[in-house]
């Protein structure tokens, strides 16, 4: 889920094993790297006794980079804390993969709103 290879700036005690060349980030998916990564801010707001909602997975998935493993990293983290995605996130999640050409995920994405819809 994060990146070993980067520290968690947010941690009291950063442990840094290699000299590091610091300079601005450059995108989102950086700062989000900077922090921990998914697992990182999940990790904190544990330590922090902080539940996270479903607008806090909504926020994460804007700031993911664009690869299946992150995103099914993320739906494996909502299920962890039992939380259900609404449309919205749905919508989003359709829309990243549409952007990096997964459209058959993008339709499957589209299937579960169908069904989710189809309950009320």
């Amino acid at each position: 889920m994060s990146n070993p290879s980067v520290p968690d700036l947010l941690h009291p005690k950063v442990a840094v094993d290699s000299s590091v060349k610091l300079r601005l980030p450059e995108s989102a998916v950086d700062r989000l790297a900077m922090l921990g990564g998914v697992s990182g801010m999940l990790a904190r707001m544990d330590c922090d006794k902080a539940t996270p909602d479903v607008k806090t997975f909504s926020l994460l998935l804007e700031l993911m980079p664009f690869s299946l493993e992150a995103e099914n990293d993320l739906l494996s983290s909502m299920n962890f804390y039992n939380i259900e995605a609404d449309i919205s996130f749905y919508n989003m999640l359709i829309h990243k993969r549409n952007l990096r050409r997964d459209f058959a995920g993008a339709r499957v994405s589209y299937t579960i709103i169908h069904v989710l819809v189809s309950h009320f």
